[in-house]
This record gives structure tokens, sequence and C-alpha cells, in this order.
């Protein structure tokens, strides 16, 4: 049968066009036709090239891993891999005489950014042409070239406007002199192109260059004169477009050019100014989406104990279940697809978790296109309740009622919801204007919530609602943070977390102090007459019970000894709520919450009365107790009988603590248990991610990574049975679960939930303008066609490209299983030596000597291997031309290998060594960059002048900032260097060290005077920006010239400053992200977002800069600290009038 797929990256070469579709190859004739299959690959493909003379097809593969660049026959066959290099390479086309491909990688870069490399198609060598960075080449008459940089497709962020928009350069004859599109010859460069949108992928064809742009709304094909004429008026002429679908992947064999949109191929005739769809015929089997069965542990989402203890429920990629822990069969909750529009649409459920009688469970389902709550029997046969019109916004978390048919639940809209399920209603009890709440606990009767409530932008109490009047009471007065209430099963105390610890811990490398634990384990008493349960009273030893009140009868266990003074039981037999008994000032009840409460009181009375919790409200606030324990990143805390159980986590470093989607989470937590009868605090767990404990608190069940553990409730783990599941070691079989997966409705059901994701989360309501319904009905069609998640993530970057904003992302997600075989590398870079017969070492990379991920292994101690040496062997394999040392470490990574170089007298014998390959050279590069950079500026100023660089704002960035900024802020001025900042959330803490002014010195004795504030700049400070810097190196750049700390020299900036919090998954794992928190500026308000800032000093850097190694933007700042240290010349006070304090001469 025939099936419409989704094409992308369309190659053209006479009357062959060669495409993409399902992660292959395939090739079909321009004038449309039955496509053939070309590949049946490992690992994805991309960026497809036919030869001039047609013969041949490069692309990139990932065969054996990272993506590299393979050629094979045009007509189908092997391919071949031509480059190992173990990083990122991108085909970009040929070479005009066929002899070699063109492919961009930033292989020796510690950056993103890319230079163009050749290498023989026949095998060989990669050169570094003499274009500087770039994306895309195209070659022109009389040796011609233009080049684009930055930007590859335009349909990811569309409406681009920012610093990385494409920049078109051309050399008119190869000569090496370029000048920007549209910019005259004699102006360096020149300011070139300026369209109020993006540009990509320039093709030469004739005297024009075309290339896409969506300066006029939608991305389509225009073309300028290639000649200087085009500078006279610079007025892009319009070719053609599709609609809403932008123009992406576009290709020319010099005659014509094909592209896609809207998942089709094109065909455009510059002669006839026109194009045709080319209707293709594709015959698949479609296999990535065949049904299959995923890992249920791997994808295991949330889980949850029976009241009793003795089942769990699960959810695992979208999917419920309930079991018996050890015993029995699996019960699947609801069907696993519904029909959309005709079309099989994978149903996810979410939250499952079982109902007070322990025969139901209440879950999320999206079934009807909105998250509704769902009721499920245990036993099924019964028809599903589904509690559809309810608006309950997306469910965060969800709590049933341990003794109603009601369930609490958190939403994205920072709501406390109360879902009444038998009569199908919702109530807004409680919402914060500034945060999620921060966890939510029933009473153990059922009639209270507790919940942690921000009240403020940095606070959080502890509140208590009502639950059948819906009064609301604050429990806590706020310190810092109050948050995840938990009761204690019979009613004498509300435990919670509290961020009220300020017991600072000085630093270890400059002066400063934080706070790195802070939270401690605290509890309310809630009645007014409870002791302190952490006052020990007398007892006799070992564990003989004590007679109460010295009478011969009733008697109470040890662990509640200090309770023996109180007049009342937790739970009362209460006709009306305590609250009310209480507290005068609560608010009367509406109504009796009781089954019978409208019977005569004769009745009632023969009814078992409902038990209560007595909660004395007046001066709750003031009865806070702290757990008698350190304080410690405690994240949660749970009541048992006689005990109080809390995680805490270990302090780590942040440097490696980032999760790809997906990963498995950690298991690093310490579960322990206060004892309130011994008076002490144990470790029950070492080594755990979450925990929960049933609703009769009796038992207890863990996370660790993706395993599960069932345990009696406060008992530590067994471990002697090894960790096989069963009864007796507790640990759970998640293998029971049978997670079927169908990826078309799998990935019909992402697209609907990432859609809605933007829909109500996006930073504001009216989605800036963008009709978002009209998105969706856009690319809905195209999610039918897609086959492969690959396809499926394409699609996803296009719809989210709408916005027309930064930070719309999406990640991870489940592809079919490629290959890895990671590179191995040496930090070096090396080139043949036809004559010697071995591979010359070139340079090689000096980073941080200590440390091994850092710095080449050939600079190890006692190795003797310098540049220029000759390498002949790599792992006993002897290299050739056609036997590259990239090539022969394959699959080595991390590993010890022995390298074989040749003696370097003649005759004399070769040197072997052993080394440990680096995984990658990115870490040893990046430092090499730095401080090549730093001794250039110490070098220009004679030592007056400081460098640093910030590759980040996160924890890396914050890392590297401060090992240069202790090391040179001594010095008379500084330059900071953003240029490629990554982005992160650090920027504010960074400037607030660069702002600091000397207003005083510490003066010694023996020393230098010391400055106050310590570590500030004496002199001038300079940044330097890019066009790479972005997202927090936005604003980092802007608030630098808004505090007016120095010029801002270089590129205007990427422009992303709409931040994320990512916190829904997509049902395969995967994230998208959704712009939430946009970012606000005193002088230009929303206007850094989509365009960046602007540098004080605009300094561009041509090819022929690139190609020189010369770097004008750091000159510039260097001239420019110079010039302000010379204008205000920085020196120390005259600290020679000093105090004269001996004895004064008396008059005479």
């Amino acid at each position: 049968m025939t099936n419409s797929g989704y094409y992308r990256f369309p190659t053209i070469q006479g009357d062959t066009v060669v495409f993409v579709c399902e992660d292959d190859l395939w090739t079909v004739r321009a004038q449309g036709g039955v496509a053939r299959r070309l590949t049946s690959n490992l690992g994805e493909v991309d960026s497809p090239a036919l030869s001039p003379d047609g013969q041949w097809l490069a692309f990139t593969g990932r065969e054996e891993g990272a993506p590299e660049v393979f050629v094979m026959p045009a007509l189908g066959g092997p391919a071949r891999r031509l480059t190992f290099l173990g990083n990122y390479a991108s085909v970009v086309g040929w070479t005009p005489d066929g002899a070699e491909i063109v492919f961009a990688s930033n292989h020796t870069s510690p950056f993103r950014e890319t230079s163009l490399y050749a290498i023989p198609a026949a095998g060989g060598e990669p050169r570094l042409l003499s274009t500087g960075p770039a994306v895309s080449l195209s070659f022109g008459p009389n040796g011609g070239r233009v080049i684009a940089r930055h930007t590859t497709d335009i349909a990811r962020w569309k409406r681009y406007r920012g610093g990385l928009a494409g920049d078109i350069w051309i050399d008119s004859d190869g000569s090496g002199q370029w000048r920007r599109l549209c910019a005259s010859a004699d102006r360096n460069g020149g300011e070139g192109l300026r369209l109020a949108g993006n540009v990509a992928r320039p093709l030469w064809l004739g005297s024009r260059i075309y290339f896409l742009s969506d300066h006029e709304g939608v991305g389509s094909l225009y073309s300028l004169p290639a000649g200087e004429q085009a500078a006279a008026s610079c007025s892009p002429q319009r070719h053609v477009g599709n609609g809403e679908y932008y123009l992406r992947h576009i290709h020319s064999d010099g005659r014509r050019m094909v592209y896609s949109a809207g998942g089709d191929l094109y065909l455009f005739d510059p002669a006839t100014d026109a194009a045709q769809l080319i209707q293709i015929q594709l015959y698949s089997p479609q296999v990535q989406r065949n049904r299959r069965f995923a890992d249920p542990a791997r994808h295991l989402q949330h889980f949850a104990i029976h009241p009793e203890g003795f089942a769990v429920a699960l959810t695992s990629r979208g999917q419920a279940f309930s079991m018996a822990n050890w015993e029995g069969a699996v019960s699947q909750h609801g069907e696993a697809t519904t029909v959309v529009d005709g079309a099989a649409v994978a149903v996810q459920r979410r939250l499952a978790t079982y109902l007070h009688d322990g025969e139901r469970l209440v879950l999320v389902s999206d079934v009807e296109g909105e998250d509704t709550l769902e009721v499920h029997r245990i036993e099924q046969g019964e028809p599903v309740q589904r509690l559809a019109g309810l608006d309950i916004g997306r469910p965060m978390t969800l709590l049933a009622s341990p003794t109603r048919d009601q369930a609490a639940l958190t939403n994205h809209r920072h709501e406390l919801l109360l879902v009444d399920l038998a009569e199908q209603t919702v109530r807004v009890l409680d919402r914060s204007p500034y945060a999620s709440l921060r966890g939510v606990a029933w009473s153990p009767d059922g009639h209270w919530l507790a919940y942690g409530f921000p009240n403020s932008e940095q606070t959080s109490i502890i509140r208590l609602a009502e639950v059948d009047s819906g009064a609301i009471h604050d429990a806590t007065r706020a310190v810092l943070r109050d948050e995840e209430p938990a009761w204690d099963p019979e009613g004498k105390y509300l435990y919670f977390l509290s961020a009220r610890e300020f017991d600072p811990v000085y630093d270890n490398l400059h002066f400063d102090l934080n706070f790195p634990r802070g939270i401690r384990p605290f509890l309310l008493t809630l009645q007014k007459d409870l002791p302190s349960p952490f006052v020990p009273t007398p007892r006799p030893p070992g564990n003989k019970k004590r007679k109460k009140n010295g009478g011969d009868g009733d008697e109470e266990p040890a662990e509640l000894a200090s309770d023996t003074d109180r007049p009342a039981a937790a739970l009362e037999d209460a006709a009306e709520p305590a609250s009310r008994a209480h507290d005068p000032a609560a608010p009367a009840e509406q109504g009796d919450a009781r089954p019978d409460a409208a019977e005569p009181a004769a009745e009632a009375s023969e009814e078992e009365p409902e038990p209560r919790i007595e909660i004395d409200l007046a001066g709750i606030s003031d009865r806070i107790l702290a757990f008698p324990v350190d304080d410690a990143r405690y994240d949660q805390i749970r009541g048992i009988e006689g005990k109080a159980l809390f995680t805490w986590w270990p302090i780590e470093g942040s440097l490696h603590g980032s999760r790809p989607p997906g990963a498995t989470p950690p298991a690093a937590g310490v579960l322990e248990a206060y004892d309130f009868g011994e008076q002490k605090v144990e470790t029950v767990i070492d080594g755990m991610t979450g925990f929960e404990v049933s609703m009769d608190a009796k038992t207890l069940i863990y996370r660790m990574g993706n395993r599960l553990r069932v345990l009696a409730a406060g008992d530590k783990p067994d471990n002697k049975g090894g960790g096989a599941p069963s009864r007796q070691s507790g640990w759970l079989d998640l293998n029971r679960l049978k997670v079927s997966v169908l990826p078309g409705a799998e990935w019909a059901q992402m697209y609907r939930h990432a859609w809605r994701l933007q829909r109500d989360q996006f930073w504001t309501e009216d989605m800036s303008g963008v009709d978002w319904q009209r998105v969706y009905r856009r690319y809905w069609p195209l999610v039918g066609r897609i086959a492969s998640r690959a396809e499926f993530s394409d699609l996803m970057w296009e719809m989210q490209g709408e916005l027309g904003t930064s930070h719309a992302y999406e990640m991870g997600g489940d592809y079919k299983p490629e290959p890895d075989f990671d590179q191995g590398f040496l930090g070096a870079d090396f080139v043949w030596d036809a004559v010697a017969g071995g591979y010359r070492v070139t340079h090689i990379v000096a980073g941080d000597a200590w440390d091994d991920d850092a710095d080449s292994p050939l600079r190890g101690p006692g190795l003797d291997v310098v540049e220029g040496d000759l390498l002949v062997a790599v792992a006993g394999q002897p290299l050739s031309q056609a036997l590259a040392p990239q090539q022969a470490l394959v699959n080595l990574t991390g590993e010890r290998v022995l390298l074989t170089f040749a003696g370097r007298e003649e005759g004399a014998a070769p040197h072997v060594v052993t080394v440990k390959t680096l995984r990658s050279e990115a870490g040893a590069r990046y430092r090499e960059w730095v401080e090549g950079k730093r001794a250039a500026v110490h070098a220009a100023t004679e030592g007056r002048i400081g460098y640093i660089h910030i590759p980040n704002m996160g924890p890396a960035g914050y890392a590297e900032f401060h090992r240069g900024f202790l090391a040179e802020v001594a010095r008379q001025g500084l330059i900071v260097d953003v240029r490629y900042n990554g982005g992160g959330h650090v920027s504010q803490l960074l400037l607030e060290k660069l702002a600091r002014r000397r207003i005083g010195y510490d003066v010694q004795r023996w020393g230098a005077p010391e400055s106050y504030p310590v570590d500030a700049v004496l002199g001038p400070l300079v940044a330097i920006a890019n066009e790479w810097a972005g997202s927090d190196g936005d604003i980092f750049s802007h608030a630098f010239k808004l505090m007016k700390l120095g010029p801002l020299v270089g590129k205007r900036t990427w422009g992303g400053v709409i931040g994320i919090n990512p916190k829904d998954a997509l049902i395969d794992g995967g994230v998208t992200t959704q712009p939430e928190f946009s970012f606000w500026f005193s002088d230009v308000g929303w206007g850094v977002e989509n365009y960046g800032t602007d540098p004080d000093i605009e300094v561009d850097i041509t090819p022929e800069d690139w190609v020189a190694g010369r770097d004008p933007q750091l000159e510039r700042a260097i001239a420019e600290a110079l010039r302000l240290l010379a204008e205000n010349p920085p020196s120390l006070p005259d600290f020679s009038n000093r105090p004269r304090l001996g004895l004064p001469s008396l008059p005479e």
C-alpha cells in the first residue's frame, strides 16, 4: 500500500531527488513517482547531498554513535564512514569538482559554533576551509563562494530577529575577500542584509543569491543579485512560498532547487519562477510504528500504596496498573487508546491513587482531550466513573481522602481544589498568587487539609483548610519557608519541614558565607494541653509498661509516656468541628457533613460517632517545636505510630548534577526515623529516591532509582536475601507490568499534550497574539504522516516555533536504539606525513595538568611526547593514510591504549607509551582557549588588566567566573568575556561582585592594603559579548550596560529571555519546555526578547579575521580598558598621614 510520509532534507542532481523519511534515505525522480529506499540504517540519517556527477551520495549518519560523514553510491549500496571526529558533523555539500565533501563541525572548538571542512570522497583527512565560522556554503561562478552563519532552519524559531539571525557573506571570486550580501566591497564586511526576520541557506545560481527568509511573516524563497549592485537597494525578490508552512531544507544542483514544506517536497525552477509538488508514492512497512513493549521500570512515573499496604497502584508510560505486592495478577485500568478525527490517540493516565475503601482508584486521564478525573474499580466490571466537565486545570498532585469519596489536588494555577467524587463537584479551597503549593496532606479523619502555602515571593507558611466549611487558617508564621506538612496518625501533631535555620558556613575559597543545609523537621502540637514529645518522662528500664496514674488497671506503652498528663484523647467524638469549639473567632460550619446529620437524634445516637481530630487553633503557631536533629537538606516527612520519618540528601557539587530527560532518578537520599519513645533518631534506609506511607500508616513504599520496595513502616530493610523481588526482600517485580506501546498513537497524544502545555503555561494568556488553535489545526494533519520519533521531534520544533519566542524546546524521548561506539580522544591534532609513513603531532592541547578529564593525556608525566613526534601505531594497529588515529580509537573512550611513536633519530627504537583516552576534548580545548585569551590580555597590558571568561550562567559558569575573578581581581582593571555564554540563572550573583566599588581599605603593617569591600575591582571593567551569548547571557550583557559597569564590546546577543521550568514529561519520557517567565527591563521593557542587547561598541569578526587568527573584539576591549586606565589612572590612597597617638605634651 502507498502512504504519505513525512519528507525532509531533499537533495537534487539532474533528475534524481534523494530525501529522508523514517530516518532513512529514499530516492525518487524529480517528476515524482514511486520512491525507493536506499538505506535501512541502524542510526538516524540526515543532510544528504548528491555529488555533482550524481554518482555518489554523502550524508550525516549515526551508525556508530556521534553524527559523522558517510558516503555511498547514489543508486544504493554499502556506506563508508569518512570522519571519525566523535562530535557533530553535518554534510553541507560537495566541492564543484566532486572530489571533496563539505561539512560543518565544531570538533576542534569548545563552543557550539561550527566551521566548514572538506574531506576527500575517497577517504583521507578533513581540511579546514578558509571561510571562518559558517553552517552552509554554496559555490558560484569564477570561484565565488557564499556562506551563511548561525542559522540552518528558520522554522524552529519563527520570525526570529536576534543576534543569531542568519548572516550571509560573499567571496565574489574565491580570493578570500569577503563582504556581506548587500554590502559594498569597500566596507570591510559592511552592515549587509538587514531584514525584519531570519535568513538561511543561501544558494548561488547564475547571477543571483537565493535564500530563505521569513521577514514578511512566513518562510519563503527570495533572491538578490550576487554582485555589488544589490547594495544599492537591497530589496529581495520573493519567488515562492507555501501558505502557512515554512520552506525548509532547500538544496540545489545549480539549475533547480528542492525544498520541504509541510512534510512534502517541492521542485522550484528559476527559469519559470514556479514550484511544483513532487508527487511521491511511498511503500513502506513503517516498522517504527509497530507495537512493542516498553520497560515499565524505566518509564515508572508514579506509585501509591494501598490503604492497608498489601497492593500498589502504578503508572508507567501513561498507563495505570494495580497489583498485589508479590502475589496475584496485574490489572490495567482504562482503555489504551481513543479516536480523534479518525486517528488512534493514546490515553495518558497519571497520579493513580487508592480511595479510602481500597477498592477503587482515582486518577487523571486525558481521554477526552483535557485532564479529567476518573474513578476505576480494582475488581473490574463496572463502568469507569468519569468526572467530565470539571475545571481542574493541569493536576500536579492528587490525594484521596482517607475517609470519604473526596480528593484534593493541586494544579498549575497554584490552586488547591477539593473534588467531591460522588457529587462530581469541585471547589477552589485556596490559591497562591506567588507559586505552586508546597505539599498537601489529609488529616487522618478526613476533615482537614494541611498544605504549604506561598504567601509572598520569598516565604511560605503551613495552612489548614476545613474541608466541610472551606475555612482557612494560618498554622505557622513565616520565617522563610514552611512546607511539606504531614499528620501524626494519632492526631496529636502536625509535622512539616521548615527553612528557618540560619547557620551559615564559611566558604572555603573566598570570603563568603552560605546556607547549604538550613532545613529541619518541626511539629505543631494540635491540642493546647499537649506537652512536648521531646521532653522525656520517667519510666522503668526495658520495655516494661508504666501503670497509668498509679492504678492497677490501664497501662500505656512506654513510647506514649510523655502524654500521661494529657486529659483528653486526640481523636474526639465531637458533634461539631473542633475548630469552632476551641476557636471562638472561627466561622460557623455550613451544615453537618455526616451522612446521618438529617436523621433524628435518637437514630443518630445508634450510629457509631465519626471520630474527629481535635485542633486548638488559638495560639497554634506558637506551639512549634523543632526536632532535635541537625539541619540538613530535608525534602519529605511523614508520620507513623510513635515515629516521624524524614528524608535528607547529602550536599553534593552541582557541576554534574543535571540529568537528561528519561534518565534514572538519583537515589542518594537517606530515610531517618525519630522514635518519640526512645527519644532518638536512627537511619532506616541509606540510598533512596522518595517514599510514601499507607493511609493506615503501617506500610512504607520507597523508590530507589527505578525500583520499588515495600516494608513495614519504620522497619529497616533486610538485605540478606539480595535484591531479587520477593516478600522477604520487599522488592517489587515491575516486570509483571506489560506496557504496550503503539508509537503512532503515542505521538498523536504527545502532540495534543504539548500543545495544551503551551496553552496553559505560556507566560501570557493571550499567547502574545498567536492564534494557538489555528496552529493546532495547521500541524495536526501531519501527525499521521510521521513514522519515527525523530520525525515527531522535528514536527514539535516546527509547531512550537510558531510561538515566535525563545526557549520553546523539545528534547529526550524514546528513540529507536542506535549503536554507540564512543570515540576515544588524545587531545591532540595530527596530520599525515606520507614521506615518514605516520601521523605527525601538530598540536598537543594544554589544559589543566592536574585534571585527567581536561588535559591531553599525551602531556602526562614521563611520557616524553612532544609536538613533531610521529605516531605510527595505536593499540598495536599500524596507522596508514587509510587508518588515522581517530579511526583506530573508535570504541576506546576512557580506555588505556598503547601508542607507538617512531624514534626521533634515524635508527632509534620506537617510543611506546600507555595513555588513558579522553571521553571528550571539550574541557581541555576550553581551558587552552581561556588561558590563551588571558595571556594575550596580560601581554598587551603589561599585566595591568585581568581577564575572565564565563561559559554559561549555570554551576559551571559560576565556578569558572570565580576561578578567574579571584585570581585576576587584584589587577588594575578587568575584561569580562561572555561570548558563547550558554545561559542559566546566576547572572545576578556575578553582577553583585562586579558592581563592588572600593570605599575603604584595611591597612596592615606587613601585608598589602586590602580593599573594602573585599574583591572589588580597582579600575575599569569592560565586557565582551557576541551573538552566541544568550538567555541569562543576554540578561548579564544588558544588565552590565544598565548598571553602567563599563562599555560592552562585540555583537548583538542572542535575544532569548523568556525562562522555563519544565515540570511535565511527555508520555515517552521526552520533555517540552514552555516559555513561562518573560523578562522585563526598566529601560527597554520587553525589548531584549527576540532582539538581544546591542553592544556599546560594535566589533565584527570577519572571515578574514578568523583565517588570520585575529580576535578584533578582544583587541578592542583591551584598547578600551587601556583608554579608561589612562583617563582615570587607578591608584591606592595616600596612607602616610597616619594617626599619632603618643602622649601629648602638657602645656607649660
